[in-house]
């Protein structure tokens, strides 16, 4: 038994030494990356027992996708590069998965048996900081290019340009993706959040308590929204997400409540020049969860 632990543990470093070697330098841990990957190709998992940040999943075989980059807008913001697994169910590789970690989320890139590991990581990622990122041509003519473009169509292409970055900035650093839509005859500039990896105890947290901790937590993001130019004829902005929660006695899989927030843009400019509190703007905005309105009271939030 002895024997056969040692050999194990020579042949598992074996691997992990020949893998090692294989790893370009912006593979090594710590090297800082761009994921170009566009967010709803992200794939939610649980989040971190240890800091409860996000987790996604990346599958290299997005790369199939014809134009895949142009699909929508990546994370604005970069990586370091912390660890090389090799998923390996009775001994023989399955996926490796190259992990990414900020402040915000961790990431993997999923690389499936056989996969050119080097080729995919440096066609999914960019090498370098955000900053970088920004001034180099495939960020002028994929991200601020094709996909602003499909994204500011319409009343929306009015928006100057500088706007339009400052507003996919915001949208890029908070996980969402952009769109307009038509509420009531008006239009709104939509942020779409992709699923959080907070899970709610409804034993704890009743919806009013939920619904109220989430917009409590967007009121910063909203409040920075105030660089939408009012001539552009955008009425306001809107944010949507699901809610997830579950009796965490009884229940064996998460429930989510859907929730949409219209808020004006003439409050959200007073909220931001500090005329208004935080309960004054969010009772003028309209709150909607599972497509009924409600009445959100901030006290109420965990």
């Amino acid at each position: 038994m002895r024997t056969l632990l040692l050999t194990g543990a020579i042949c598992g470093a074996l691997a992990h030494g020949a893998l090692a070697a294989k790893q370009p330098a912006e593979m090594k841990k710590g090297s800082i990356v761009v994921v170009k990957v566009p967010l709803q190709l992200w794939h939610p998992e649980s989040a971190s027992f240890s800091t409860g940040s996000p987790i996604y999943t990346i599958d290299a075989d997005t790369l199939n996708t014809p134009d895949w980059q142009a699909t929508g807008l990546p994370f604005f913001g970069e990586f370091v590069v912390t660890k090389i697994f090799e998923f390996k169910p009775l001994y023989k590789l399955k996926y490796t998965d190259v992990e990414l970690r900020n402040d915000k989320a961790w990431v993997k890139l999923r690389f499936q048996a056989g996969a050119d590991i080097p080729k995919g990581f440096g066609e999914l990622t960019y090498n370098g900081t955000w900053s970088d990122f920004e001034k180099s041509d495939n960020f002028k003519t994929v991200v601020f290019g094709r996909v602003a473009a499909r994204i500011f169509d319409g009343p929306l292409s009015a928006i100057p340009d500088a706007t339009k970055l400052a507003l996919l900035r915001i949208a890029g650093t908070g996980l969402a993706t952009v769109a307009s839509e038509t509420f009531k005859g008006k239009l709104y500039v939509t942020f779409t959040f992709p699923i959080s990896g907070t899970v709610y105890n409804s034993l704890k947290l009743n919806e009013s308590a939920r619904v109220a901790t989430v917009v409590n937590s967007r009121l910063a993001m909203l409040k920075s929204l105030a660089v939408i130019a009012e001539s552009a004829g955008v009425e306001g902005v809107k944010l949507q997400e699901s809610v997830l929660y579950r009796d965490f006695l009884s229940d064996q899989r998460n429930k989510s409540d859907g929730l949409q927030v219209y808020a004006p843009l003439r409050a959200i400019t007073q909220f931001s020049s500090a005329d208004l509190t935080n309960q004054q703007f969010v009772d003028l905005c309209t709150v909607i969860v599972n497509d009924n309105r409600v009445q959100v009271v901030l006290s109420s939030a965990a």
